[in-house]
Formats: structure tokens, sequence, C-alpha cells
């Protein structure tokens, strides 16, 4: 991405009133010797909280510039993909080495503090989303919000964001991504979310799983959306929760050590993932032009006329 592109996101970004100290992390991202604008790699796939960067790895070998991060390829606290620490900056200097408007980011944002499963732990529920401040909620919100100002980056770079998640998952109610879709309608733009069972993908666990994209092509994962496949008897099938009941006398459940196996996406899914970015790109919204959208806003203000995008 050159200096016109990365100025015309950075116009884009302040017209839907990003914070101020996000805009200033990228112009001093974009001020390190590890240019931006440097001769390099001009990707075309991203996988964050890539795993065994499974997605990343077929783009590749489909033909696309395409590249993996997760903590697990620089282990420490301070490392996490987008968390505290040179993890954000990391993750944002990647977006600016990708292809302007021809960029496809997929987010498999950390789910084990979303999930229905963790609810005893993380106090999240509908009215109370944000949880209590356990250390691994706190982390996990904080993921979250900064993923958001990541894909708001991709969005303003006429990118193509998708976001995976467990169907049981609250992360939709996050303040900072409720926040992004209000900043998406500014803009006259739409986060389409879609549903699907990953059992429908060979996948070991039924696994209903929920995606969000600005593309509305994620309607293709519809035909899984109703997936009546039987459940896998095979050895390698196993439970990944236990019923168990509590000295409350209550049913509860614990996660087996095979939950965290349903975090790595079968090859089937990676293969329709890559197979769907053409369409993903050909379907995703236009983003308006800021010059006439500072005009009609200017034009509402002027007649105190409220503008519903």
């Amino acid at each position: 991405m050159g200096p016109q592109a990365l100025e015309r996101v950075l116009k884009r970004l302040i017209f839907l009133g990003a914070p101020k100290a996000f805009i200033l992390v990228i112009l001093l991202a974009s001020w390190q010797t590890f240019s931006p604008y440097s001769e390099g790699a001009q990707y075309e796939v991203i996988e964050y909280y890539a795993g065994v960067g499974r997605i990343a790895r077929l783009s590749s070998a489909c033909g696309y510039q395409s590249t993996a991060y997760d903590v697990l390829y620089q282990p420490g606290p301070s490392n996490a993909a987008t968390g505290p620490g040179p993890g954000c900056g990391l993750a944002l200097h990647l977006l600016m080495q990708g292809k302007f408007s021809e960029l496809l980011t997929f987010w498999g944002i950390c789910c084990s503090s979303w999930i229905h499963l963790n609810s005893g732990t993380s106090k999240r529920d509908y009215a109370t989303p944000m949880g209590c401040d356990v250390p691994s909620v706190v982390l996990a919100n904080l993921l979250t919000s900064r993923s958001c100002f990541l894909i708001l980056f991709v969005i303003c770079m006429e990118g193509v964001p998708v976001v995976e998640n467990p169907g049981s998952s609250l992360i939709w109610l996050h303040d900072r991504f409720q926040w992004l879709l209000t900043l998406l309608e500014r803009a006259g733009l739409k986060m389409y979310r879609q549903s699907f069972w990953m059992r429908g993908f060979d996948h070991f666990s039924m696994k209903r799983t929920i995606l969000w994209s600005t593309s509305p092509a994620i309607i293709a994962f519809m035909q899984f959306a109703h997936f009546k496949g039987k459940k896998d008897k095979s050895p390698a099938s196993k439970s990944t929760t236990r019923r168990y009941i509590n000295r409350w006398g209550e049913v509860a459940y614990h996660g087996t050590k095979d939950l965290k196996r349903t975090q790595i996406y079968t090859p089937k899914f990676a293969s329709f993932v890559v197979r769907l970015v053409p369409k993903l790109h050909e379907q995703k919204q236009k983003f308006p032009e800021v010059l006439w959208l500072y005009i009609i806003r200017g034009i509402g203000e002027l007649f105190q006329i409220k503008i519903v995008w």
C-alpha cells in the first residue's frame, strides 16, 4: 500500500470518527524503518489468530500472496496476536503490506472467553457481554477491541474482513464491535452475518459457527446452515464437553482436552474459503467517496436534518 492509498485510508478513518490515538498509531507505524512503502510482499490474504495457518498455506498454494499471524509464532505474554506489546503493531504492519482493495483478512478471534461454556468464569451474558474483571476476560476484551480497530482499517482500504466465532459466542455484543457496526452504518455499509455447521466441512464436531463480513458473498455458507449429517461415531470423534452436577446441585459443563481441537479448520473448510476469495471481492460493498460523505453530512447539519445512512 503506497502513500496515496494510506492517505485515502486516513481520510476515511477521520470522517468516520476513528479515535485520534488510532490514527496516530497508524502514522507512527508508517514512519518506522520497516516501511509499508518499501519493496516487499503485497499480501492478498492474511489469516489472523491462524493456529496451523491452514487458510494462509492453501492460499499460497493457489497463487495468492498470503501470510499467517498468531501468538504461537512469537511466544510470550506480550506478543498476543493483537494484544499488548508489539503484537498489535506487527499486525498493523502486515495490513500496510497488503494490496489496496485486493486484501482478504480472516479473523478467528480467540473464542474461549466468549462462548456459553465459559460463562461461569467470564460472567458474560446478553445483559453484561463485557463480563467480569478476571484476567482472561480482560485480555479477551482487549484482543477483540484491537481486532475491531484493525478490521476498520481493512474496510477503509477496501479490503474484505471475515470474522469467525462459535455459534454461542457473544463477541458481537462487545462494546467495540458495536462501535464498529455504528461507524459502518455512518458510511452506508453493512456487516453481514451467516451461521452454519462445521460438520459440513468434515469437522469431527458439529460446531455451530457464525461468520461476519462486509461482503454478502458469505451467504455461500448457507448450504451448510441446515446440515443434517450424522454425528461421527468413529474413534477420532470425541466429546468436547463433560456434563456434571456441581456442589449446588445444578447441571454444569466442563470442557475436555478435545475442546481445543475444534479451533483447527479442516482442509475442506480452508479450501472453501480460498475458492470463495474472488466472489468475496466481487460482491463487496463500495466505500463511498469521502468528499461526498462530507457534503451530505454538511447539508444535514446545515438544515438540521438527521441523515440516516
